[in-house]
């Protein structure tokens, strides 16, 4: 199983969450094989460093830029999935292409959202090579949902493909 830190559309009760939720009664049988679509969901998490989380582009995307020291500590969600549904995972998010899957250090909350003391390292969904109108135009967020409001995303079926990346990659 795979450690995943998510902190946008794939987080619970937002339009990608399906991917998760659908795996997470697989990940709860006690006799699912590693070659299913499987998750546990682990809890709540923090990233132990700054980064940018902006929402950008016209489909009102969420993005970890791959910048630490920059932005605030981002809350999301932690996961462990198998193989299968990694491969889901890195399809959605388009890795390597767009996102780039990378292991990030992030420290699980305690139930009341407070600081653990648990710190580990899970893989998380970065981009990469921006274009720095992201970091001038976008404020930084600790959560999605304080971005998301107001804004429609737009699922990546409802996108031309590689829209997205002309709208938010550097050359």
């Amino acid at each position: 199983m795979f450690s995943v830190f998510v902190y946008g559309t794939l987080q619970t009760g937002h339009p990608n969450h399906y991917l998760l939720g659908n795996a997470l009664a697989k990940g709860n049988e006690s006799d699912f094989s590693h070659d299913d679509e499987a998750a546990e969901f682990k809890g709540c998490a923090v990233t132990v460093d700054k980064r940018p989380l902006v929402i950008g582009s016209s489909f009102n995307v969420p993005f970890l830029l791959d910048r630490t020291g920059q932005g605030k500590q981002v809350y999301g969600e932690l996961y462990e999935v198998t193989w299968p549904l990694m491969k889901k995972l890195d399809e959605l998010e388009d890795h390597p292409n767009l996102y780039v899957r990378s292991e990030i250090p992030i420290q699980l909350l305690k139930e009341d959202n407070s600081s653990g003391d648990v710190t580990t390292l899970a893989w998380c969904y970065l981009l990469p090579n921006f274009k720095e109108s992201l970091l001038e135009a976008s404020p930084f967020y600790s959560r999605y949902s304080e971005g998301a409001v107001n804004k429609q995303y737009v699922a990546k079926v409802d996108r031309a493909p590689s829209s997205l990346k002309d709208e938010v990659k550097k050359c």
